[in-house]
């Protein structure tokens, strides 16, 4: 019997031993399973906060030493409110720069400064223009629109001379301006001389002349001429090289002849031109056959020629000098050559400079050659109209 109640007395000990190790078990799981939640939220808080931006690292780290528990919900949330808040704040400076931009463009424009920020000239193709030095006709003539460019190659007896040998330099850089390579840009429209200076190793320097027309690529008309056409501009100039009156190129010179017309001519580049007119003859004392060289060229080419004849002169006028070269025979004699040449071509056509001038314009008493008034508009537009 006292074995049998040991044995129970014994059981309920057990028992009562595995209840009391049960019962403080059961205040640790709660802990524990509180832990791992927690580590389970800071392992998304930080995987969130890698895919972030430093701001959003920032903020984060704020929260977490608040001590408050972040669920992985409202951190998702948060950074969903973070993100939408950012791309607010820059799709706001966007428009801001934009409107700062606009408000700047604006105020440029009033101030004047609108061709440089808003607007600039499109770079056109790049032209090749050959200069031979030492040359017999150091002038050249050029035309191009804005945005062109002009290579300059000088060679001397057919050969490339080396640009550390030669000196650029233009008269009006804000029409046509040119590098130390030789490359000229067209800037703005109007005429700009660019000089060529070479100087050899033997120190002896030679010298050219470009003239760069920047003109509209309708400009389509070439006129060359001598101190007469000159005096159509201008009342003291000696020249006109280049220059763009009522959409033609006008070439002319004191004193000019068949060699000037030949020098154009052979300086220039022909394609940029459909009709060449001329009024030439004056200072080649009755000689036409040299022309029919130069004109005969432009023909084969295509070109529509007009031909002023040689304009009348006043005898009275002359002093000994001019008497033999200048004359009313001599002027006639060329007159009549150049009438037969011309009534054979179909593409010539020729202006009879005497019915302007006998009745329209002054002889002048001075030296029987010129007329007056200078510069004569009406002249020039006498011109015009017979040569369309």
């Amino acid at each position: 019997m006292r074995k049998f109640m040991f044995k129970q007395l014994k059981t309920a000990l057990v028992l009562l031993c595995a209840m009391l190790i049960f019962l403080q078990m059961i205040p640790c799981a709660k802990p524990v399973k509180v832990y791992a939640a927690e580590e389970e939220e800071e392992e998304c808080e930080v995987e969130e906060i890698e895919q972030g931006e430093e701001d959003d690292v920032e903020e984060y780290e704020e929260d977490d030493d608040d001590g408050e528990e972040i669920s992985l919900e409202e951190v998702e949330k948060k950074s969903e409110g973070e993100n939408a808040k950012k791309q607010e704040n820059q799709q706001n400076k966007t428009t801001g720069k934009q409107e700062n931009f606009q408000k700047q463009a604006e105020s440029g424009k009033q101030e004047g400064q609108s061709e440089t920020v808003l607007k600039q000239a499109p770079k056109g193709r790049q032209k090749k223009l050959t200069v031979e030095l030492p040359a017999e006709k150091p002038r050249y003539y050029d035309k191009v629109a804005i945005g062109e460019e002009i290579k300059i190659v000088v060679k001397s007896k057919g050969k490339k001379i080396n640009n550390k040998y030669l000196k650029f330099s233009s008269n009006k850089k804000s029409v046509a301006s040119v590098n130390n390579a030789g490359i000229i840009t067209a800037n703005k429209y109007g005429t700009a001389n660019v000089k060529v200076v070479y100087k050899t190793k033997k120190k002896k320097t030679y010298k050219c002349n470009i003239y760069v027309t920047v003109a509209k690529s309708t400009v389509r008309t070439l006129y060359v001429g001598d101190s007469r056409s000159v005096d159509l501009f201008s009342a003291t100039a000696e020249s006109v090289f280049g220059e763009v009156h009522n959409d033609i190129v006008v070439c002319a010179l004191n004193g000019a002849n068949v060699r000037f017309l030949g020098e154009v001519l052979d300086h220039s580049d022909l394609s940029d031109y459909d009709m060449i007119i001329t009024w030439m003859g004056a200072n080649d004392f009755g000689h036409f056959k040299p022309y029919i060289v130069k004109y005969n060229g432009l023909v084969s080419k295509g070109k529509k020629l007009v031909v002023c004849s040689v304009g009348m002169t006043r005898d009275a006028f002359l002093d000994e000098g001019g008497q033999p070269l200048f004359n009313t025979g001599v002027i006639n004699r060329f007159n009549i050559q150049l009438m037969d040449w011309a009534g054979k071509k179909k593409k010539v056509k020729t202006v009879s400079m005497n019915d302007y001038i006998a009745n329209k314009v002054s002889i002048d008493s001075k030296d029987g050659v010129h007329y007056s008034p200078k510069p004569n508009k009406g002249l020039w537009n006498y011109i015009l109209d017979k040569a369309e």
